[in-house]
């Protein structure tokens, strides 16, 4: 107990984890929070889901093609709630529309964040650093090679299930539902790339060497990068300076409130585990 100083160690990883993964975490929730305030996760997900009305004589084929989707569209951006708010918002009257129940729209859109990963995931970015790679490094030889089967075993699964579930009750009536054009986006539908520019993490990486003198980004600096695109775009749109640099508060409370949850969760949890080190327990376990 006297190497266990607990106001030292709460002050020294605050320190550790709010330079480092702290920030990185941070500036993803404050990201997160812009590109919804803006409606360009909107924008995103419009875009994607067009294609699924090719699929009307097979409407479980195209929820099963929602989760794939669903998954990239978590990459780019990592809100479990978000996405789902807009999924169904936008896709789920979808779904109902070709054939497929309400109860099977719902199971295939909450199945697209079974899986939190990519380079701008929190989780990804506190797993990355216990075992000490990049962000994309760890996404790209760690995560893809397990979610891509996992993600073609939760299709083949969702297709089979739900389709035997919904014979089964097919006695049911479904009463009538929106039509898919009442979710709207009022901003121009060239907001969807900018969730997507966390690509920039991929493409300035060692896997893809596009320059000749080697060029590696952090995804803190990529936040910050897209957040500024993210700006200009504002600017274009509105011309009107006060309300977009009023609208850049959204950002920080993104980051302030990730702070109040997921940091203070990390710190937290690494002074219980530091406390039981210096009881001795770990080792007692051992």
């Amino acid at each position: 107990l006297k190497e266990f100083d607990l106001f030292k160690v709460i002050q020294e990883i605050f320190s550790e984890k709010g330079a480092g993964v702290g920030l990185m975490i941070m500036t993803i929730g404050g990201f997160v929070a812009y590109m919804k305030h803006i409606k360009a996760s909107d924008a995103l997900v419009y875009v994607s889901m067009q294609p699924l009305s090719i699929f009307r004589k097979y409407p479980y084929l195209a929820a099963s093609l929602v989760i794939p989707i669903g998954q990239l569209l978590f990459i780019c951006t990592p809100s479990a709630t978000g996405l789902g708010l807009l999924l169904v918002a936008s896709i789920y009257p979808v779904l109902v529309s070709l054939g497929v129940s309400k109860l099977s729209a719902v199971s295939v859109i909450s199945a697209c964040t079974v899986f939190d990963m990519g380079p701008a995931s929190a989780n990804t970015a506190r797993a990355s650093e216990l075992v000490g790679m990049n962000n994309v490094m760890y996404f790209i030889e760690h995560q893809m090679p397990l979610t891509i089967p996992m993600t073609i075993l939760l299709m083949v699964v969702y297709y089979f299930s739900n389709r035997y579930y919904d014979r089964k009750d097919a006695l049911h009536k479904q009463p009538e539902e929106p039509k898919r054009e009442d979710f709207k986006v009022d901003v121009p539908l060239i907001y969807a790339i900018l969730p997507v520019l966390l690509i920039l993490l991929i493409v300035f990486s060692k896997y893809i060497q596009l320059f000749n003198f080697s060029v590696e980004l952090d995804t803190t600096t990529a936040m910050f990068m897209s957040f500024f695109i993210a700006i200009i775009f504002e600017l274009i749109r509105q011309k009107n300076l006060k309300n977009v640099f009023a609208s850049i508060k959204t950002f920080w409370d993104g980051m302030g409130k990730v702070f109040a949850s997921v940091i203070t969760l990390i710190v937290a949890a690494e002074v219980f585990s530091r406390g039981l080190i210096s009881l001795g327990f770990i080792d007692s376990l051992v």
